[in-house]
């Protein structure tokens, strides 16, 4: 896990422009990426929420976006659903790569996506 490691906010930057937005707060963001395919809708769950809990606990001030949270109907498409998880990832500073992320296409994909935008990629241990 990340074991002392701590974030503290930071005044909001914006990468593209390099200025920096008067009197906002940037809350840096983590995003959980790992196997979902081939598991139960209950395993996933387990897995993904347990990992949320265990940023919170290890990163305090950051936010751990789990992927389940962002849609109301999984029942999409598959291409859909990455399309939106990938935005999302582009928002983040970090990707947390769980154990099993090798076993799946889309968390390849998104560790793919992750390197060539420069998010900072850490993995369970």
């Amino acid at each position: 896990m990340l074991t002392g490691y701590l974030l503290k906010p930071k005044k909001m930057v914006d990468k593209r422009k390099n200025l920096k937005t008067p009197g906002s707060v940037h809350i840096p963001k983590i995003y959980i990426s790992g196997r979902i395919s081939g598991l139960t809708p209950e395993e996933v769950r387990v897995k993904f929420n347990k990992a949320q809990t265990n940023l919170y606990n290890t990163c305090p001030g950051m936010v751990a976006v789990n992927p389940l949270n962002l849609h109301d109907d999984l029942s999409k498409p598959w291409e859909d659903l990455m399309a939106k998880d990938i935005a999302e990832l582009l928002r983040c500073e970090m990707i947390y790569m769980l154990h099993d992320w090798h076993q799946s296409r889309g968390a390849r994909i998104e560790y793919a996506v992750a390197r060539e935008a420069g998010i900072l990629v850490v993995f369970e241990q």
